[in-house]
């Protein structure tokens, strides 16, 4: 187990958009992928962002033209030096989003007659084809342009690098692809043999109703019967062709839809039917880009509609794309806050957005955080990385324990009206009960329960068993699902653990991996947790994923302190050999400190630049650094003390940092801290008598972009502007602070009889 832990499979690393939207110049490329490597990605997603994509809203300077023969030469430098490198690589199916188009040529090579089409009150209307605007897009409804965007992309791709396909190239990610909508639900979208369908499986005439359909007064069995339709075309004649052709390739097809979040918005966003869309890929995800998850936040449950669906197939993975505008306030704690509400969720292969080969002119204000050495925290990033590779080994071994189901009600959403509204209500107050109670469940809907089986009283469905069904009342279950539901002797929801006390914002998962069991803890509350929590496996211990250390506990229960927003592996089937250290302070350090900047990442004329500076060092005060930096200073800055001391055996504990911190002593490196608790053993360097301490503390690149006139710059000089600029803008303001808050303190590690961490494990010798 250690050694894959150590280093896991570079498929289950956190990936990155790496955004293909300047010069694919060799040498750029190649030192940007080697940039990830020093950092500990070990997997990336190439994603091109050609010109033709959205011309005016995402200017883009991607040079060869995509997909062209220049295009796929520059495209081979990434992959061989992905090989070199040890990397794993995605290949993204699209030149911008929704996945269909190939940038518009799909639609180009067929014309009117594969557009989108939609029947209104004034009869059958076309999508206009406007690519100064946006690469017009082709019907999903039908099944040519789906093969034609097949031979246009994924084709190419094999051609060229064929003999990677199930190697280096695991996944294909598929993005937002969708059917025909354009936000009016009264335009109902279409294909010209849609009536015919219609008529053949579900036995009644379609036009008699076409009228009261557009203007929403249809019967709702009609309006169900209806989006029933289109859902299934949509994944018969798009999804399952592109699943088709990458199982025959010996890659997994993956991706995620629009709007999971909101499944009640089917039409709107043009995914259909959320699971049964999820279902025909190999990969299942979902996306959290808008900061629909973020600490404090009414989050909802909808990473549950990606795992249910891996987790009913039998399959290991489930996807998320995260961040992307989330802004570049980001703080670690927020970033490792997204990453486990997704792991807890069962949602355990991530890709992170975005590193981009240019940031030059208008890029550099599209959507963000920017990632990459531009952003102050990217040096630290190794240790978020590993983990989270660490967290997603553990969280795809074995078999997922999940005792309970929810019923997911497509058919009243797709009702409209006071139904859809009830059934939004009843979901999400069921979805929250049962995490709040460690309740974890799967979602199931009516295209799975008509194939469930009922077997030693559990619920079988696919690959899951479950004791449990939550049924929100419901008027529209087909008789094969009402059938099971009567059938079953549902017990009450099965939590994974008990609490004392109750802990409602306590998250719980949990897998059965042989003899032993892997529970996966999250606190998602702004507050310290004190519980006791009892397993019913014995005995257990704590894996810590920074060092890998196996603590004992007291089984089967213990008491367990979450750190705000902290998490926790707890394995059983095992002892622990170590005991678990307790930090006790014995001293503060209260200076005097001395402040100086280091480097500075600023926003210049056309992108950002990192300057050294060369100012001296100035008397500061613990806390917020701007009276000394300024209010607008993105970067690195170090602060430096002397104490004394008799002792050769102490720890260090830095308190609050805003936001990462590296510790010198002595001129001995000793290591880094991406998030609190930071705590560094002294005993390396530690001297009895005059010690130097030296703490580079970096904050986010949000201050930059906050700087005077920036705002300004942007509106000027880069019209229009993004439509991401607004909504970025008002989440950086949440992180504009830096510096040490400490309090800064010397004690030991008591109660425990570990050696000291092997900072060579956790790759933090890397020179300033």
């Amino acid at each position: 187990m250690k050694g894959n832990l150590i280093s896991p499979p570079a498929e289950l690393c956190p990936a990155y958009f790496w955004y293909l939207n300047g010069p694919m110049e060799p040498a750029v490329l190649r030192k940007q992928l080697r940039e990830m490597a020093a950092q500990g990605v070990r997997n990336v997603c190439p994603h091109p962002w050609p010109h033709g994509f959205r011309p005016n809203r995402h200017p883009s300077f991607l040079t060869p033209d995509y997909l062209t023969d220049e295009y796929f030469a520059c495209y081979r430098v990434i992959v061989e030096e992905c090989r070199k490198l040890g990397m794993s690589c995605y290949l993204y199916d699209e030149g911008g989003w929704p996945s269909g188009s190939a940038c518009g040529k799909v639609r180009a090579f067929g014309g009117d007659k594969w557009a989108p089409m939609f029947q209104t009150d004034h009869g059958l209307e076309i999508s206009p084809a406007v690519p100064e605007e946006a690469a017009p897009l082709p019907n999903s409804l039908m099944r040519a342009p789906t093969k034609k965007f097949l031979e246009l992309t994924h084709e190419a791709y094999f051609r060229h690098f064929g003999k990677d396909f199930g190697g280096m190239f695991r996944y294909a990610f598929m993005d937002e692809p969708q059917i025909p909508r354009d936000g009016d639900p009264h335009r109902l979208a279409w294909c010209p043999d849609l009536p015919e369908q219609f008529r053949k499986r579900y036995g009644y005439e379609l036009e008699k109703h076409l009228g009261a359909l557009i203007e929403g007064t249809a019967p709702e069995s009609v309006k169900i019967d209806f989006q029933d339709l289109i859902s299934k075309l949509f994944v018969e004649r798009f999804l399952l062709p592109i699943r088709a052709w990458c199982r025959k390739h010996h890659i997994l097809s993956g991706g995620h839809f629009g709007g999971e979040d909101e499944p009640e918005r089917a039409v709107c966003h043009g995914h259909g039917h959320i699971m049964r869309s999820l279902r025909a890929l190999d990969l299942p995800g979902v996306d959290a880009i808008w900061r629909q998850v973020f600490p404090g936040k009414e989050n909802r449950q909808f990473p549950k509609f990606a795992s249910s669906v891996a987790h009913q197939a039998g399959r290991k993975q489930a996807l998320a794309e995260i961040f992307a505008v989330y802004g570049n306030g980001l703080t670690p704690e927020q970033r490792e806050f997204l990453i486990d509400y997704m792991l807890v969720r069962g949602v355990n292969t991530l890709v992170l957005s975005k590193i981009a080969i240019t940031n030059r002119k208008h890029f550099i204000f599209g959507c963000r955080p920017h990632f990459g050495p531009v952003d102050p925290l990217w040096k630290y990033s190794r240790i978020l990385h590993e983990k989270t590779a660490r967290a997603a080994w553990l969280l795809t071994r074995g078999t997922p324990v999940v005792p309970n189901a929810l019923y997911f009600d497509m058919r009243s959403l797709w009702a409209g009206g006071e139904s859809a509204e009830k059934a939004t209500r009843d979901r999400r107050k069921l979805a929250d009960s049962l995490m709040q109670t460690q309740c974890d469940f799967d979602f199931v809907d009516d295209d799975a329960l008509e194939k469930a089986k009922i077997r030693n009283g559990l619920l079988q469905v696919g690959r899951m068993r479950y004791k449990s069904l939550s049924m929100p009342d419901s008027r529209f279950l087909p008789e094969k699902v009402r059938a099971v539901v009567e059938k079953f002797a549902s017990a009450a929801p099965v939590p994974l653990l008990k609490t004392e006390p109750a802990a409602p914002m306590l998250r719980v998962c949990k897998r059965k991996w042989g003899r032993r069991t892997i529970y996966f803890c999250v606190n998602e509350g702004p507050e310290a947790l004190d519980v006791t929590l009892t397993l019913p496996e014995s005995p257990v211990l704590h894996l810590d994923l920074n060092d890998l250390s196996e603590y004992r506990l007291t089984s089967p229960s213990f008491r367990w302190h979450f750190e705000p927003l902290g998490s926790a592996f707890f394995l059983t089937g095992k002892e622990g050999k170590k005991e678990l250290p307790r930090f006790v302070p014995e001293e503060e350090l209260r200076g005097p400190w001395t402040l100086k900047p280091i480097r500075r990442h600023i926003v210049a004329e056309s992108d950002f630049e990192i300057r050294s500076c060369h100012e001296k060092a100035v008397p500061a005060e613990l806390g917020d650094w701007a009276p000394v930096l300024g209010r607008d200073f993105s970067g690195d800055a170090v602060y430096r003390t002397v104490f004394h001391t008799k002792r050769t055996d102490l720890v260090l504990e830095l308190g609050k940092v805003c936001f990462c911190a590296s510790v010198t002593l002595n001129k001995v490196k000793l290591g880094s801290g991406f998030r609190a608790p930071f705590r560094f053993p002294l005993a390396p360097a530690l001297k009895k008598g005059r010690n130097v301490l030296e703490i580079i503390v970096s904050n986010t690149l949000a201050n930059a972009l906050a700087a005077p006139g920036v705002d300004e710059r942007i509106s000027n000089t880069f019209p229009p502007r993004s439509p991401y600029e607004t909504r970025q803008r008002e989440f950086e303001k949440d992180s504009l602070t830096g510096g040490l808050f400490g309090p800064v303190r010397l004690g030991r590690e008591a109660g425990s009889s570990v050696a000291l961490r092997a900072l060579e494990d956790m790759g933090m010798r890397d020179e300033r």
